[in-house]
């Protein structure tokens, strides 16, 4: 019995060695957290906070929106002066905020784009705006009776706003919205059921549902 319980006693001072090792290296994942500056190849690069390459080793020209959080790069070269595609990038970190490639296309930008994270934790949130076609009516007036006698149909190009929220544990993806909001936090009884309880159409309400979601889920990252 007196072996048994000296095993016993070994394991659980093993397991609080463990731990403490492991909060040594570990910090709260949380808003004001700040990531290492860098180019991070791969959402694992990101995931554990360790960029393929840091601002020594390459010389990068760049603008930050700092309304809309949109980082457009102008040129990115390696000191080593290695080939390096733009397209490699999953992610650039600046000032310790990540930001997301996105396809320039999408948004109508001629320079390499990404998003900025707004919310960081367990379910991250970034959105971006996008030139899109919209048909617009138009009418021609009468200058003496003040009345349409003619109308048509335009597109005009106007911005759109996406919202998307990335899952910190494996990368995932998806558009913001409240079905995929509630599929992703289902677990979390709580803020399933605020989530279920909002309007559709309250983008607010859903975001502070999502940030309640990362204050009661708590998760660590490498220092």
């Amino acid at each position: 019995m007196k072996y048994i319980n000296k095993i016993g006693l070994s394991l659980v001072i093993m397991l609080m060695l463990i731990f403490e090792v492991s909060a040594q290296d570990s910090v709260l994942l949380n808003r004001s957290f700040q990531f290492v500056d860098g180019l991070y190849l791969s959402f694992e690069d990101f995931k554990n906070n360790q960029p393929a390459f840091t601002p020594d080793a390459y010389e990068m020209v760049h603008v930050v929106n700092p309304q809309t959080l949109l980082a457009q790069v102008a040129s990115l070269s390696l000191a080593s002066e290695q080939e390096f595609e733009m397209d490699q990038l999953w992610g650039i970190c600046i000032e310790g905020r990540p930001y997301i490639q996105v396809n320039r296309n999408e948004v109508g930008k001629d320079l390499a784009s990404f998003a900025g994270l707004k919310v960081i934790g367990r379910l991250c949130f970034y959105s971006y705006q996008k030139p899109s076609k919209v048909p617009v009516e138009i009418k021609a007036y009468n200058p003496l009776t003040g009345r349409p006698f003619r109308s048509g149909t335009i597109d005009k190009m106007e911005l759109q706003n996406y919202y998307i929220m990335l899952d910190f544990l494996n990368g995932e993806k998806k558009i913001f919205n409240k079905t995929n909001l509630l599929n992703w936090v289902q677990e979390d009884e709580r803020i399933s059921r605020l989530v279920q309880s909002v309007d559709g159409q309250d983008g607010e309400t859903l975001l502070r549902a999502l940030i309640a979601y990362n204050d009661r889920n708590l998760i660590f990252i490498k220092k």
